[in-house]
């Protein structure tokens, strides 16, 4: 009898290590059956992070956001610290607990507003498509892959992430203050500019001003009666048109502009209408200052009665030297990897890189290939995105 039970006894624990194996190599198989490649968790990533209406204004949709970012990093040892200047939310993530990592990887996760099919991300042809693929939702993407690639050995490197929700606004509340606060670094990489392998070397300033204009209301039959405020405007903003129509050079695509983005005025179609406004967008290159162009505007609003001007935006224009070691580290590594060429450019746009310029903190603005951010096909080549990403994450390993 005790001879069976042994034999039983024996029988059981074959079986149960047999079953373990069984289990255990099935998990294995599993868990390679459903390894992802760096390609298809960036674009998990992307896809989800478009889904949230992150319009500057929508601080409900912004949360939640940054809570979800956080809440995919949260089991990784990383110190995550909200923050809010004058009801706009950012989000800091750093690898170490400081407020000055060796290198900051910036984005900003608002966008600009479009309709609710551009917030659900399309892929085609390789391309994903959405609002705030390109613009610049990629680039948080690929932040949070490399702290999930670096894992539990992510205190072993300096880096901080720092994620804002206004830089289509201006970028005051987020970047500049937590810099006014004292956020700094060694370096910074900020991929919103620079598109398809370029470091953006110049980038134009930007004055945004709002013209006013005051008039005298009459009926529309007595036009001598009264002192049309909208007539008074478009003289003005033709003035300011025409200053920079001769800004441009045969020399050179590269000179300041002016944009009526917004304008309003009147309240009926027989009356003289007595107030008009206006919102001119004007982008300059270095050759002057935001003080300046204002200066100008303003001279050209007193030749008219009653037309005021009023700055809602001043940035500066920036130009970096590429040739400093950080960018050409990213160069080498970009030629090294996958035998891309990486160039320079002068940018049109401006972004939060100036505020680190500002703070003499040496920022790359560079990105992969994409584009139409801003409009209904904004798309992101995903492949190259991958390519950029590893890039990037050698360089971070380098510099932090």
């Amino acid at each position: 009898m005790v001879n069976v039970m042994k034999k039983l006894v024996y029988i059981l624990l074959l079986t149960t290590t047999f079953l373990t194996l069984s289990f255990n190599f099935s998990k294995l198989f599993d868990s390679h059956r459903h390894v992802h490649s760096n390609k298809e968790i960036l674009e998990s990533y992307l896809t989800n992070l478009v889904s949230f209406h992150t319009q500057t204004s929508n601080n409900d949709a912004n949360q939640k956001a940054l809570r979800w970012i956080v809440e995919q990093l949260r089991p990784l040892n990383l110190k995550f610290e909200y923050h809010q200047y004058n009801n706009s939310n950012s989000l800091t993530i750093t690898t170490k607990n400081t407020t000055k990592p060796k290198v900051w990887l910036v984005a900003h996760i608002d966008v600009v507003s479009g309709d609710e099919m551009l917030f659900q991300a399309k892929k085609l042809d390789n391309k994903l498509y959405g609002r705030g693929v390109y613009d610049m939702k990629m680039a948080i993407a690929c932040y949070m892959l490399l702290m999930r690639e670096l894992g539990h050995q992510t205190n072993e490197h300096d880096i901080g992430i720092m994620i804002t929700t206004d830089e289509e606004t201006g970028g005051a509340n987020g970047v500049k203050s937590l810099l006014q606060e004292g956020y700094s670094s060694d370096v910074a990489f900020l991929p919103d500019g620079g598109f398809d392998w370029k470091f953006e070397e110049m980038a134009k300033g930007v004055v945004q001003v709002k013209l006013t204009s005051y008039g005298c209301a009459a009926h529309g039959s007595l036009p001598s009666k009264g002192d049309n405020a909208i007539n008074k405007l478009m003289s003005a903003l033709n003035d300011i048109n025409q200053m920079f129509e001769k800004e441009k050079s045969k020399d050179s695509s590269y000179y300041s502009t002016s944009n009526v983005g917004m304008i309003t005025g009147g309240t009926a179609v027989n009356q003289v209408p007595d107030y008009a406004e206006a919102c001119v967008d004007i982008r300059f290159t270095p050759e002057m200052t935001a003080d300046q162009v204002l200066a100008k505007v303003v001279e050209i609003t007193k030749k008219y009665d009653n037309v005021l001007a009023e700055s809602t935006m001043l940035a500066a224009p920036r130009q970096v030297d590429v040739h400093q070691e950080c960018f050409q580290k990213f160069s080498h590594l970009a030629l090294l990897k996958y035998n891309i060429e990486v160039g320079s450019v002068f940018s049109h746009g401006a972004s939060d890189a100036r505020f680190f310029s500002e703070k003499d903190i040496p920022v790359l603005v560079i990105a992969p290939k994409g584009g139409q951010h801003h409009a209904d096909k904004e798309w992101v080549d995903l492949d190259d995105l991958e390519r950029f990403y590893e890039v990037m994450k050698a360089w971070v390993l380098e510099v932090s």
